[in-house]
C-alpha cells in the first residue's frame, strides 16, 4: 500500500502486510442462517514526512510494525413477498490490535534525533441491524438490492460511543454465457463521522475457466483492485 500525506505534514507512507482467516455459515430450520468470520493481520509500514515549522523543515523517517485480530458474526433470515426477497440481518464486528513498535529519525538542518515509538492498543466494536430488499430473481438479467442499516460504533474512526445509520445500493447484471457485473455503493454516518465506499465487479468465461476483476475505493482514500482467473476441472 501507499498513502500520500497532505495535512499536518507532506510525504508518503508505504507498507506491506499479510492477512488471512476463516469464514463459515450454518443453516437452521425455519430459514435462519448464522455466518461468521475470524482473521488476523500483520504488517510493516515505512514513512518519509516533511513538517514545515517556523524554525525550518523537519524531516521524519522511520518504520513501524502492526498486528490485529478481527471477528464477526450475524444472524439472518429470508422471506419472499411476491417478486421481492427480504433478508433481515443483525450482528456485530469487532477488531483488536495490541499496538506496535517503531523507530523514527527526525532531521532539521544539522540537528538529528532518533527515538522509538509505541502504537497504542486499539479496540473497536460495531453492532448493526439491516434489512436487504432485492427485486427480481437472482438469475434475472438485472436486479437491484437496497439495504438500509442501523448501527452503533465503539472505538472505530475515533468514535468513543455512538449510533447512526447507513445503507448500501447494489445493481447486478447477468449476461449470456456466464457474463456478470455488479456495482455497489455503501455509506454510513455515526455522529459527525461519515464513511463511504464504491465497488465494481465483472466476470466472464475464458476458455476452460473464468476471469473476474474487482476495483474498490473508500472515503478514506484507500483503493484496491484484483484480477483472478479460475480454471474449472
Amino acid at each position: 500500500s501507499q498513502s500520500d500525506v497532505t495535512s499536518l505534514g507532506t510525504g508518503t507512507i508505504k507498507g506491506f502486510g499479510l492477512d488471512g482467516g476463516f469464514v463459515g455459515a450454518t443453516a437452521f430450520d425455519g430459514g435462519m442462517f448464522l455466518d461468521w468470520d475470524l482473521g488476523a493481520a500483520i504488517g510493516n509500514h515505512t514513512f518519509d514526512l516533511d513538517f514545515n515549522r517556523s524554525v525550518g523543515v523537519v524531516n521524519a523517517t522511520g518504520d513501524y510494525t502492526y498486528g490485529a485480530v478481527y471477528a464477526g458474526a450475524a444472524l439472518s433470515g429470508e422471506m419472499r413477498l411476491n417478486a421481492v426477497k427480504v433478508s433481515p440481518r443483525a450482528g456485530f464486528d469487532v477488531a483488536w490490535s495490541p499496538g506496535g513498535q517503531g523507530n523514527i529519525q527526525a532531521v532539521r538542518g544539522q540537528v538529528e534525533q532518533s527515538e522509538t515509538l509505541t502504537i497504542p492498543e486499539v479496540l473497536g466494536l460495531r453492532a448493526f441491524s439491516e434489512m436487504r430488499v432485492q427485486g427480481g430473481a437472482t438469475s434475472a438479467p438485472i436486479n437491484l438490492a437496497v439495504t438500509p442499516r442501523l448501527l452503533c460504533d465503539f472505538g472505530f474512526d475515533g468514535v468513543a460511543m455512538g449510533c447512526g445509520y447507513g445503507g448500501s445500493l447494489e445493481l447486478k447484471g447477468n449476461g449470456k454465457k456466464g457474463r456478470s457485473f455488479s456495482i455497489s455503493v455503501d455509506g454510513s454516518r455515526v455522529q459527525d463521522t461519515v464513511t463511504g465506499a464504491i465497488g465494481l465487479h465483472y466476470a466472464l468465461p475464458v476458455e476452460k475457466g473464468s476471469l473476474s476483476g474487482e476495483v474498490s475505493a473508500d472515503s478514506a482514500g484507500k483503493a484496491s483492485g484484483t484480477l483472478d482467473y479460475t480454471v474449472h476441472f
